[in-house]
């Protein structure tokens, strides 16, 4: 279990082997097929079952759904895209974060991610690294938090972090390296570049902390 999450870093696969999460999805775009076989193979050798998908008509995304059981991935199979609430609670997500992004969501996708990512933003006192979801290799965890100091992700993602501290010293020092940077906000889900400076942790009138391309972010609390 600790070669298959250490190899391809997904720290769902820890919630998922120790019971914190009932079921995960796994976006694959860019993997071969030896790649994709592979992890296939190692997840049902830890009790995993591992259903590749294809849930978008409008592009050629592959994900994989991953649970323990083989009910929750016909479940998720049939209610991913379709309902957000259902979804959310077959993946494990913290029920405000859920409410939140239900809340805010119109079904254009790129205006949403932004207006998510800003009210988020504007959620939060104290910025936690835990909860930096811009490091698309080494984040801890899966969903977009309703804030970066929401408490109910971040005893997901301690719990999580310690497991790998536990297991791979090597590789949870590398993931606190890079997460406990601070950033330069500049783009989000892949291609969405924020074109509007955000407001400033510290000021409401325009300051060093904006930029013409993104926002900067300090963090408050760090792994």
């Amino acid at each position: 279990m600790n070669e298959l999450v250490t190899r391809s870093f997904f720290p769902d696969l820890f919630g998922l082997y120790y019971d914190f999460k009932p079921a995960s999805v796994f976006l694959l775009d860019g993997k071969t097929n030896v790649w994709i076989t592979d992890f296939k193979r190692q997840c049902e050798a830890v009790g995993l079952f591992f259903e590749i998908s294809h849930p978008n008509k409008h592009d050629e995304s592959t994900i994989a759904f991953v649970s323990k059981s083989k009910k929750l991935l016909s479940e998720l199979s049939q209610y991913y895209l379709n309902d957000m609430v259902k979804t959310g609670k077959l993946l494990g997500y913290p029920d405000c974060c859920i409410d939140f992004w239900k809340a805010l969501s119109t079904g254009n996708f790129e205006k949403d991610i932004l207006n998510k990512l800003k009210t988020s933003i504007q959620n939060t006192k104290n910025f936690s690294s835990y909860l930096n979801i811009f490091s698309m290799g080494n984040r801890i965890i899966s969903h977009n938090p309703c804030s970066f100091d929401c408490k109910n992700s971040l005893y997901v993602a301690k719990q999580l972090i310690n497991i790998l501290k536990k297991v791979d010293s090597n590789k949870f020092f590398e993931v606190k390296t890079d997460l406990n940077k601070n950033l330069l906000v500049k783009d989000y889900h892949t291609s969405l570049k924020i074109k509007k400076p955000l407001k400033s942790k510290y000021l409401n009138t325009e300051s060093s902390d904006q930029t013409d391309d993104g926002w900067f972010i300090e963090w408050d609390e760090l792994i």
